[in-house]
């Protein structure tokens, strides 16, 4: 085994942990955006629930005041 055989296999092994760390921090940022993108998602939809809600109540109220003038 040579000395330049050596430092290549420490540099393959060295680039194979760069790699590794790479693959790491992206799948880090990429699940970070995921979340987010769940959050906004989750909060449209609790939106949406609220303004049915309102819609429902607004109904039963226009119901109640025309039971009210029967």
């Amino acid at each position: 085994m040579t000395y330049n055989s050596w430092t290549k296999r420490i540099t393959k092994k060295q680039w194979r942990n760069n790699l590794d760390i790479l693959k790491l921090a992206l799948f880090l940022i990429r699940s970070v955006l995921l979340s987010g993108e769940r959050k906004i998602r989750q909060r449209n939809r609790e939106d949406k629930v609220a303004q049915v809600s309102v819609k429902i109540i607004k109904t039963e109220d226009c119901i109640h005041s025309y039971a009210k003038t029967l």
